[in-house]
């Protein structure tokens, strides 16, 4: 198992599409890079490491990125709202982390988003409309979130009823740790119970 920080010397390596450094010891930050032409991959997997601190907002220059997977570390502040810069953006889990504030609407600017992973984390607030694309389907994973007050009010349910509307939405995965009532639209109800 590798230790350490994330060399910075991948910046120097313009032509890499493919970082995967997950299940290692890695600690430090997130590398970050001044010129976007110097870094732009197409894949970047550093999950289950121990990497922590926020995020650089350079990170919205990687235009490229297809996928994005930062989960099971120690990443806190805000999801920067350049995460709508990636138009080629299909998946996304930033789970298990310590990410707060509120989920950025640039993120419904990804046009080919298929999953997006933001369980196990303390961010709040409204959650993004999806209007998707006619090929379009979006898999979201909101598990252990403190959503619980959003989700009791009237219209805190218009983004899941949109979605499932435009038949963008194909998996939706809430799990609160309080009792959830949920009206997604006529035909699908979701009744949560208390997970201890």
């Amino acid at each position: 198992m590798l230790s350490g920080s994330i060399p910075k010397g991948l910046r120097g390596l313009p032509k890499l599409e493919w970082i995967d450094l997950s299940n290692n010891h890695l600690s430090g930050g997130f590398p970050e890079t001044r010129d976007s032409v110097a870094l732009n991959p197409v894949w970047i997997d550093l999950s289950n490491n121990e990497l922590s601190g926020t995020l650089p907002s350079t990170i919205g220059n990687f235009s490229s990125l297809v996928r994005l997977n930062l989960q099971g570390n120690r990443f806190s502040g805000s999801i920067h709202p350049q995460i709508g810069n990636w138009q080629h953006l299909l998946h996304i889990d930033l789970s298990s982390n310590n990410f707060s504030g509120k989920i950025p609407d640039q993120i419904s600017l990804c046009p080919n988003l298929a999953s997006l992973n933001l369980s196990r984390n303390q961010l709040s607030g409204d959650i993004p409309e999806f209007p998707g694309s006619p090929h379009q389907a979006l898999s979201l994973v909101l598990a252990y979130l403190p959503l619980y007050e959003l989700l009791s009010m009237n219209q805190a349910c218009k983004p899941f009823r949109d979605a499932i509307t435009n038949d963008v939405l194909i998996w939706l995965d809430i799990i609160v740790e309080r009792r959830l009532s949920l009206c997604l639209n006529d035909e699908i109800s979701v009744m949560q119970q208390n997970v201890n």
